[in-house]
């Protein structure tokens, strides 16, 4: 059931949560049935823009009981809001609750970080590390690494990541020529979106290339499924991939930081960073930094490879913005930035409000969680003239898909624009001549969305005819 509290319909009474001033029995009309955790309507019909467009309308700050087996939570879907919540980190916090996960999950996951913190400490325990964390701890190993990720770092940066996307656009465009004579299609995303990010943040990590396969290996081992495996497994992000203390994925970044040991890592990389770091005075234990390591991967891959293959698909499905880009390649920048805000590859976050708060005409009570809906605020009609015209040259775009611009703001953003502009700028003289030529494979995923496979291929002289 949902629940709708706004000031002029609240009643005494008690909401299966426990709240005792927000019992509405009425159905939320106008809004009507929302389905925001329905993880299979995200694999078949992609994201709740209609639902989101109504709750901005008539109840942006949302107290909500999903169906099924989640937690409730305040849900947040206007642009202001997600900004006054994401820099208020005095008052939410990320600990406590950081993503939606049905009960079962959200259990274990509570109990393994117990676990984690009892024997290592409320920092040096925390899964995903300073994704995970709220201040102190969280500034202190945020900035062990974050002049890395400086647009200063990444201007240095951007010739090895302009030669990477030389060499994997060029080697796809070859490929997709030689197959059945240019006639069969490649996989946008394990052909090509995901190779750029893997060996960019391998390469900022230190990690020889020769090693760079087995990355590879383990995202397609968790990409490139039978339809049996894909039900079971085909929508984990990275982080789900790596989160499990005994799985393949922590035991390859456990190898990996003690082969850099064994090494002597360059002192110009994140691995010989982290090694050699000191958070009051003590080095990272090894828990910590294969939890730091493994966020860095994370939000190294999900995002910049999902909107990598949302903004080839953009493209191709508007040709006027294609022509228009091939036309003025000065518009890269703006279109990398429209493809963020339309492609929103980053769902959502929670936080944890560990004081009341007001905000949007209602309550968040100490001890109550949000979920910031990132993609609902880059569609806010009161932010984006015409939000749901793809413009690649729109002028502003405060989008959100990095988050709120608090604390918290993703630390790669900088690498991300990065490849996406290289990446795209490769992708120019090759992109008018492809075509989608399959079915798109959605995401089943809460908290990152895009597309498992996006089959393309060269355009058919039929096409090219019309």
């Amino acid at each position: 059931m949902t629940w709708r509290a706004s000031p002029s319909e609240r009643e005494r009474g008690t909401s299966s949560s426990g709240r005792d001033d927000i019992m509405t029995a009425v159905s939320i009309e106008p809004i009507g049935p929302l389905r925001l955790t329905d993880e299979d309507r995200m694999a078949t019909e992609g994201y709740p823009w209609e639902e989101w467009d109504r709750l901005r309308r008539d109840a942006p700050v949302l107290w909500y009981e999903p169906p099924g087996d989640y937690e409730p939570f305040w849900s947040i879907s206007r642009h202001a809001d997600i900004l006054t919540i994401s820099k208020r980190s005095d008052v939410f916090v990320s600990r406590q609750r950081l993503r939606l996960f049905p009960r079962a999950i959200e259990t274990h996951m509570n109990a393994s970080r117990e676990a984690l913190e009892a024997q290592f400490g409320p920092a040096n325990g925390a899964p995903l590390s300073f994704n995970d964390m709220d201040a102190p701890h969280h500034l202190k190993y945020r900035n062990l690494t974050s002049r890395y990720f400086t647009p200063r770092a990444m201007r240095a940066f951007e010739g090895k990541i302009a030669s990477l996307a030389t060499d994997h656009v060029s080697r796809f465009a070859r490929r997709l020529a030689k197959v059945d004579g240019g006639n069969a299609p490649l996989d946008l995303v394990h052909d090509l979106a995901v190779k750029v990010p893997t060996a960019a943040i391998f390469q900022m990590l230190g990690v020889p290339p020769e090693q760079h396969s087995e990355l590879f290996t383990l995202w397609e081992s968790n990409m490139r499924l039978s339809p049996e495996e894909r039900e079971r497994q085909a929508d984990q992000d990275i982080a789900t991939v790596f989160f499990n203390p005994d799985g393949e994925g922590q035991r390859y970044l456990a190898r990996m930081i003690d082969d850099a040991r064994e090494r002597g890592a360059s002192a110009d990389d994140l691995l010989a960073a982290l090694l050699d770091a000191r958070v009051d005075g003590e080095q990272l234990p090894q828990q910590a930094l294969v939890a730091y390591v493994m966020l860095l991967i994370a939000a190294g891959l999900d995002t910049t490879r999902h909107a990598t293959t949302g903004g080839v698909h953009l493209l191709l499905e508007h040709p006027d913005q294609l022509a228009r880009l091939v036309a003025d390649p000065s518009l890269i920048d703006s279109a990398v930035e429209e493809i963020l805000r339309f492609t929103s590859p980053v769902i959502h976050f929670c936080r944890t409000a560990v004081a009341d708060f007001e905000i949007g005409g209602q309550t968040i009570r100490e001890g109550e969680s949000v979920s910031l809906w990132y993609p609902s605020a880059n569609r806010d009609e009161e932010v984006f003239d015409r939000p749901y015209e793809f413009d690649i040259a729109r002028n502003p775009n405060p989008h959100l898909a990095f988050g709120g611009y608090g604390p918290h703001f993703c630390i790669g953003a900088h690498l991300a624009r990065t490849q996406l502009r290289c990446v795209f700028r490769e992708l120019l003289p090759l992109l008018p001549n492809l075509e989608v030529a399959g079915d798109l494979v959605r995401m089943r995923n809460l908290h990152v969305g895009g597309y498992t496979a996006l089959p393309v291929r060269q355009r058919q002289a039929s096409s090219r005819a019309s």
